[in-house]
């Protein structure tokens, strides 16, 4: 009853969004050498958001199934969602790789890049749940292959590393997160702290 709730009011998120989606078109005056000058700006970025909706949903309801043991259904809910936002791509204009938030209305909006990690991160953990952990890992190697800039983040290096740990011995996970670490240092994400990577 709760999870119902809960979905209910997602949706009911998504509806506000959507009924202010229509492009809007908001004046600003500014005074520069005794002429005013008038800027526009339309509801482009709006649109995006609205399309993501679906997206968020699906993210909504995998940690509610995952929340409720109900790994399975969790782990088909994220790959939903890590389809629909591939399937958007990144939003007019672009979209920045590191911590950059949107703020829009009530709503705070990640990034294309953000959701992708969060939603492999979670898929992983489910598919840890189901007592499938070589797939976990790799699940999380594979998208440290693809883009590390866009995925590598402490989170999962640090949940990489606890699986590394949990699925081989300690000279084999040693060498893992090491080999993970160097891959941090050569793409600078100077972020990652070293305790991400469980080496003390």
């Amino acid at each position: 009853a709760e999870s119902q709730i809960v979905m209910d009011r997602a949706k009911e998120q998504a509806n506000i969004i959507t009924s202010s989606s229509m492009p809007t078109t908001t004046a600003a005056t500014t005074t520069t050498g005794g002429t005013d000058a008038a800027t526009t700006t339309t509801g482009t970025d709006a649109s995006w958001i609205v399309q993501r909706v679906p997206c968020q949903i699906a993210m909504n309801e995998g940690l509610l199934c995952f929340a409720n043991g109900q790994y399975e259904q969790s782990l088909r809910a994220f790959k939903q969602c890590i389809d629909v936002q591939r399937t958007l791509g990144l939003p007019p204009g672009g979209d920045a790789k590191y911590c950059r938030d949107n703020y829009m209305g009530h709503f705070w909006v990640d990034t294309h890049w953000s959701v992708l990690t969060q939603g492999w991160n979670n898929m992983a953990l489910s598919a840890l749940y189901t007592c499938r952990m070589r797939e976990a890992v790799r699940m999380m190697e594979s998208v440290v292959r693809e883009d590390p800039t866009a995925y590598l983040t402490e989170r999962l290096a640090f949940n990489l590393c606890t699986l590394y740990e949990l699925g081989a011995d300690t000279a084999a996970s040693a060498r893992k997160k090491r080999v993970l670490q160097l891959v941090a240092k050569r793409f600078y994400l100077h972020d990652i702290g070293p305790e991400s990577f469980r080496l003390g």
